[in-house]
């Protein structure tokens, strides 16, 4: 299992922390999207401050899931973002967005449920 976790956290760590800095490097190119799903990215940037944000707290994250701190924390910071990210994909982006969706939420999920423990409080009465 430590293994598995290691691997997991590599993958869901660096996915966060490269794709967080992509946001303002601009490494990578952002492949073409479906309109809807454009529309909509053209409209969170276009408040200003939303996507800085996202980006600013992927980074975080990442780095404390590679890093191996405050995991259960990361993994919380993350949830909101990965409900969003997977759901506009599949909803907004088409055929195009299945790729992404399931790089993502994959290893995600993985991981919370290998940490289950740790958010099994969050939902005690």
């Amino acid at each position: 299992m430590m293994i598995l976790e290691g691997v997991l956290r590599l993958l869901v760590g660096a996915n966060f922390l490269v794709f967080g800095l992509n946001g303002f490097f601009h490494w990578f190119p952002i492949p073409p999207a479906a309109p809807r799903m454009a529309a909509f990215v053209k409209a969170l940037d276009q408040t200003g401050y939303l996507l800085t944000v996202v980006k600013i707290l992927e980074i975080l994250a990442g780095a404390l899931i590679l890093a191996g701190v405050f995991l259960p924390l990361a993994l919380t910071l993350l949830a909101p973002i990965v409900f969003v990210l997977v759901s506009s994909q599949l909803v907004l982006n088409e055929k195009r967005g299945w790729g992404i969706s399931i790089f993502t939420a994959v290893p995600y999920l993985a991981l919370v449920a290998l940490r289950w423990e740790a958010w099994s409080t969050l939902f005690l009465m």
